[in-house]
Parts: structure tokens; sequence; C-alpha cells
């Protein structure tokens, strides 16, 4: 939606995101206030973080990516499933 994010490192785990280019991360109460005051205060970071996230989920995350890898993981396990079993398994 193009809205700047602000998350501690948990929150953004498994998400491939670099700090200061397409999030802000904070893992205390005070640096997450703080990260917040200085998105509100810089329009130029506001709209930096909020480009570089929308960017990333452009790129990394939209539903036509991600249904591609689906379609990719599925397909490998209908392969694998396709392989012929050994004597004496059935």
């Amino acid at each position: 939606m193009g809205t700047p994010v602000v998350s501690t490192r948990i929150g953004a785990e498994g998400l491939e995101v670099t700090q200061g280019e397409n999030i802000l991360l904070a893992d205390t109460p005070i640096d997450f206030a703080d990260a917040i005051e200085r998105l509100v205060c810089d329009r130029d970071l506001w709209q930096r973080i909020s480009r570089g996230g929308r960017r990333l989920v452009e790129e990394r995350y939209s539903t036509d990516r991600m249904h591609h890898q689906l379609e990719l993981m599925l397909a490998g396990l209908i392969s694998r499933q396709r392989l012929p079993l050994k004597k004496g398994l059935s």
C-alpha cells in the first residue's frame, strides 16, 4: 500500500528486507517509537522506506510470484510421486 513499515527483527524474520531501505527495524519500545517519530518528521525517509517496501513486495512477494513459486513446488512434489517404487514396496 506504499506505507512505510517499522517492525521488530522477529516480525520481519524470513523476509528479505534491508534496514533503512525498505523497512525500519526496532526491537525495543523506545527504538520503535523513535523509528516512527523519524518517519513522521522526515518526509524523505518516509518516501524512501515507502517506495522501497512497495518495490520489495512487488518484486518478491506479489500474488503472481507466490503463485509461480507454489506451482514450481507442487510440480516438484508431483514429479517425485511419479517415480517408480522399488520392488517389494507397494
